[in-house]
């Protein structure tokens, strides 16, 4: 995790000095390096959270404990908690990942197309494909580019866009478990709204 961190970081700071390099930064030129540093943010926060993970799932379970009892059961119709996650997850994941790979055939096709109507010599696909798109991070590095390394950096690059996607799908399954408790909570006061109950139940 602690690697990974380090290489968005860096990422960051070399697309930073990659655009400085051309010229002045603007709101349209600025784009790139705000996701690597996002995506930097999104991983220190993450690793912060899974320190914490045991801590907060204790908390959560104080709480969440009161509503697994059968008088705050919801009706059977209803979704489960746990399938409403399955689905939302299935579908945003699949969404997210042909999302990417339509991004990644786009890149190729355009690729493809140069070699075969520009007359580039001495590349291949893959070379061209990382090294015009990536062309920032293999141009500072201090040897020459290999494929080990382009491997490397769409690795990093599929991986920083996953981090930016979960954060969102994060932020969502927590909103869908907090839901959940409070449907719980308005299910069993809807069926005691009409009942006569002492104070102390309420």
């Amino acid at each position: 995790s602690f690697v990974f961190v380090m290489c968005c970081i860096s990422t960051t700071f070399i697309s930073l000095k990659a655009q400085l390099d051309l010229g002045p930064l603007t709101p349209v030129n600025i784009i790139r390096t705000i996701f690597y540093l996002v995506c930097a943010i999104i991983c220190i926060l993450f690793f912060r959270i899974s320190q914490n993970w045991r801590s907060l799932m204790i908390r959560w379970l104080k709480i969440e404990v009161n509503f697994l009892c059968k008088k705050y059961e919801l009706p059977t119709t209803r979704w489960t908690l746990k399938k409403q996650i399955s689905v939302f997850l299935t579908i945003s994941l699949i969404l997210a990942l042909c999302e990417h790979l339509l991004s990644i055939i786009d890149s190729v096709n355009n690729i493809t197309f140069e070699l075969q109507y520009c007359n580039v010599s001495n590349y291949n696909t893959f070379e061209l494909f990382i090294t015009r798109n990536f062309g920032f991070v293999t141009n500072n590095f201090p040897f020459s580019y290999n494929h080990l390394i382009g491997i490397m950096i769409e690795y990093l690059n599929v991986s920083y866009t996953f981090y930016w996607n979960f954060l969102d799908i994060f932020s969502i399954l927590i909103s869908i478990g907090i839901s959940d408790l409070f449907e719980r909570l308005n299910h069993r006061m809807e069926r005691m709204k009409s009942m006569h109950i002492d104070e102390m139940t309420w």
